[in-house]
């Protein structure tokens, strides 16, 4: 498969989202959020503890 050329935004998005995903990790960890797979509210009751 032959190499795509990205373009520069495109290329700057990137780093910043790495840099974005690195906050969110950090901030989850230390807030020890977890997240909630439940889409609705009668999924949420219906859960076994």
């Amino acid at each position: 498969m032959k190499p795509k050329v990205m373009k520069l935004w495109d290329r700057l998005m990137l780093r910043k989202r790495f840099i974005i995903e690195t906050v969110f990790y950090q901030l989850k960890n230390i807030s020890q959020i977890e997240h909630s797979r439940h889409r609705s509210e009668e999924d949420l009751y219906s859960q076994p503890d």
